[in-house]
């Protein structure tokens, strides 16, 4: 009987609510059983319930303050202007009145019948910039992070190899920070005061990595014009970005990779470079001198050339057939450390001089002595072009362009032993183009 009892209550209690739910199908008041975060809006008009919410967040649209992050003895305010923050009042009650109110009857009834018996909790409508507080992070961050060091190799002054050990870094994971801050702001779960913990950076080079590396393989110096202030400042800015890298056994390393695009943001000036055999202004000249110097060093490091591309002239700087161009996208340099321990490049500019060092392992040094040597297997003269101009006198020749000798040049690496060779490879045979000679002659 009592189990009777309580089924007819239910089956009253549901056809109570039912029929409630029905009647509001054709009125403007909000559905049963709809809240927003805990904030119940049931059967309320739009009027009402937009008015409810006011009051409920009203504490939260007048405060100067969203949040407050801590770190140590520092701290950050976050106000609703630096964010853009806006609760959207109109659109929250909007989802809320249009819950059962669906084009199809059948499924708004059944909508309507379900937040009446279950109940449906909606979330307010919040709008922020993003992008404004990841900005706002990355300025703490600046003063919060400590970045992590590498260990370094350095040559003193005596041509000892000093290692200065790593420095573990901590910085501030703006991500994480602004995921956690976006969910307190979604559900206006504010005003909010948060304790910041940053993260371990660790370094890319570690003390370990360096242990095996204890004297100069090779080394390799260019000579350069030291007043002219954009070339110089080029080959400075690319030997400092291969200054402190290092290669593990087996690894290829790509010169393009370790520069980046030459490009004016970088600190690169404009200066002569060759392009389609012509020399012409452009930003980055001077970089292929630090390529075709870092191509010498290695040679004699016994280390592997992987891909190499001569100049379209000879180079000044180096002997010809030992040169390394490189461009933007089109050339580069790699090397492959075929050795059995890591090696370690520095750079020295000073003076007038680039000068490439490969630091590596004792146990890794060539037992004979290594030399470098290009021979001219060919010469080619310079074609002559005859142009004619009415401004000079009939018979007179002006050599306007000289021209240059063209050129088939073969490189070797060489091995010694008591100064005796006992060992060549040839590298690769280059062939620099010839340069027409151009001559006037008058027709006047």
């Amino acid at each position: 009987m009592i189990l009777l009892f309580f089924s007819i209550i239910l089956v009253f209690s549901t056809i109570s609510i039912l029929t409630s739910a029905l009647v509001l199908i054709n009125s403007s008041r909000i559905s049963y059983g709809i809240s927003v975060n805990n904030v119940p809006l049931s059967g309320l008009s739009k009027e009402a319930a937009l008015e409810k919410l006011k009051q409920a967040y009203a504490k939260i649209t007048e405060t100067s303050e969203l949040v407050q992050l801590h770190y140590q003895d520092q701290s950050w305010s976050i106000h609703p202007q630096d964010i853009d923050f806006k609760i959207d009042m109109n659109a929250t009650v909007n989802k809320a009145y249009l819950i059962g109110r669906n084009k199809n009857i059948l499924q708004g009834f059944i909508d309507r019948a379900d937040s009446a018996i279950n109940g449906k909790e909606l979330p307010v409508t919040v709008t922020y910039d993003e992008d404004k507080l990841k900005t706002i992070l990355r300025n703490i961050a600046k003063k919060t992070d400590h970045p992590s060091k590498n260990a370094e190799c350095n040559l003193s002054a005596k041509g000892e190899l000093l290692i200065t050990p790593e420095v573990l870094g901590q910085v501030l994971p703006i991500d994480e920070v602004a995921d956690d801050l976006k969910n307190f702001i979604t559900t206006v779960d504010l005003p909010k005061s948060i304790q910041l913990t940053l993260t371990e950076s660790p370094p890319q080079i570690t003390t370990n990595d360096l242990k095996s590396i204890d004297t100069i393989l090779s080394s390799y110096s260019t000579k350069f014009n030291n007043g002219n202030y954009n070339r110089s400042e080029n080959i400075r800015i690319a030997a400092a970005s291969l200054n402190h890298v290092i290669s593990k056994p087996d690894e290829t390393t790509s010169f393009n990779a370790l520069t980046g695009l030459r490009l004016a943001e970088s600190g690169y000036q404009e200066a002569p470079v060759l392009i389609d055999g012509k020399s012409v202004p452009d930003i980055g000249g001077g970089v292929c001198q630090v390529s075709s110097t870092l191509y010498n060093a290695i040679l004699l490091a016994n280390l592997k050339s992987v891909e190499r591309t001569s100049h379209f002239y000879p180079s000044a700087y180096v002997p010809m057939g030992l040169d390394a161009t490189v461009a933007d996208h089109l050339l580069d340099f790699k090397f492959q450390n075929n050795l059995k321990h890591p090696i370690y490049l520095l750079t020295q500019v000073s003076q007038g001089t680039l000068s490439i060092y490969i630091a590596g392992n004792h146990e890794d040094f060539s037992l004979y002595k290594i030399s470098l040597q290009s021979i001219v297997d060919k010469t080619t003269p310079p074609s002559i072009t005859f142009n004619y101009d009415k401004t000079l006198p009939t018979g007179r020749r002006i050599t306007v362009d000289s021209g240059k000798t063209g050129y088939t040049v073969s490189a070797y690496r060489l091995k010694l032993q008591n100064g005796q060779e006992i060992d060549r490879e040839l590298l690769h045979t280059d062939t620099y183009s010839p340069e027409n000679k151009v001559i006037l002659i008058g027709t006047r």
